[in-house]
């Protein structure tokens, strides 16, 4: 006798199986999808943070190679003046308004200030930005320090990389004096010096003073060239005018050097036989140029002065072709 009531029992088993074999395939695609997207966002986030951390490695150093020179140094200053008035940060901080935190980021140079913030600092610490800045109260005495003011007085073609920015331009008999102290002077810019001498007003006092502080020989080398700029004026004028009385008046108060005892001087640019100008004898000098060279000198500067005021930027003139760099 067949038993009827067990066929359904047997069809929904079976069908509940099929249904829980349904629920558990689409329980592990939704597992499956659920992985996939964490695995996803994983890789998206890691990908992400290494971007970020690529690009604020780009900004640091983008920040420390492209730093204005002025402010390399302000850190060690600015630590060096603070103790110099025997300040701690916190009361430094007081005394400007700003916070501890503030003044130590300053100090490591995690931070820069604003010129307001350098302002108060300076004012609290009763000294100069030039101080606040470099550690000392003086310009440097480096080709860098010294370009912008020999920019100036007429070195139109003097470019060098990254120039410092003195706090304020020195006495122009300082800057000339400097410039010719090195043991061994750019020729371009000794060769402008007679320029220089020529264009520019200067106190025949002045420059001696300055002259014998740089450097016992920088005196005697300042008398040489001034003795080129009367030499190229008295024949047939000097490019762009001369100021005849200061310099024969500078001349008059520098002692031509003994013959027996002072040595020969090249500024490092010895010539290849002894010379027969009378005024490097004179002074006792071998630099290897002539007249010549000085006069074609001052006229070079002569024209690269009256393209650069027709310049816009104010940069080296196209026309010129090419600009002493350092």
């Amino acid at each position: 006798m067949l038993d009827v009531s067990a066929s359904p029992t047997a069809g929904n088993r079976a069908a509940d199986s099929v249904v829980t074999q349904d629920s558990d395939r689409l329980a592990y695609n939704r597992l499956l999808c659920f992985i996939t997207h964490c695995c996803i966002m994983v890789l998206s986030t890691g990908l992400h943070l290494e971007r970020l951390r690529l690009l604020n490695r780009g900004r640091h150093v983008t920040r420390q190679t492209r730093e204005s020179p002025e402010l390399q140094s302000l850190g060690p200053s600015l630590i060096l003046a603070r103790h110099e008035r025997r300040l701690s940060q916190a009361e430094l901080a007081a005394l400007c308004g700003l916070s501890q935190a503030q003044v130590s980021y300053f100090e490591v140079g995690q931070r820069r200030p604003t010129i307001d913030q350098l302002l108060q600092i300076a004012r609290a610490l009763g000294c100069s930005i030039q101080k606040v800045l470099t550690g000392s109260d003086r310009p440097g005495s480096r080709l860098s320090d010294l370009a912008l003011e020999l920019r100036k007085m007429g070195l139109v073609d003097l470019w060098v990389r990254e120039p410092i920015v003195p706090g304020a331009f020195r006495a122009s008999e300082e800057v000339i004096a400097l410039a010719v102290s090195g043991s061994e002077p750019d020729p371009r810019i000794v060769e402008a010096i007679p320029a220089i001498l020529a264009w520019n007003e200067i106190s025949p006092g002045l420059l001696r003073a300055y002259g014998v502080h740089a450097r016992p020989s920088a005196v005697r080398r300042l008398a040489w060239l001034a003795d080129i700029a009367l030499a190229i004026e008295n024949r047939g004028g000097f490019p762009g005018g001369c100021r005849r009385d200061l310099l024969t008046r500078f001349l008059k108060n520098v002692s031509v050097p003994d013959g027996g005892k002072a040595a020969w001087d090249d500024l490092g640019r010895p010539p290849a036989k002894p010379p027969s100008s009378p005024i490097w004898k004179r002074w006792r000098i071998t630099y290897d140029a002539d007249l010549s060279v000085f006069e074609q000198r001052a006229r070079q500067l002569l024209d690269l002065r009256s393209q650069s005021q027709a310049s816009p930027a104010g940069g080296p003139s196209k026309r010129s072709g090419r600009g002493m760099r350092a």
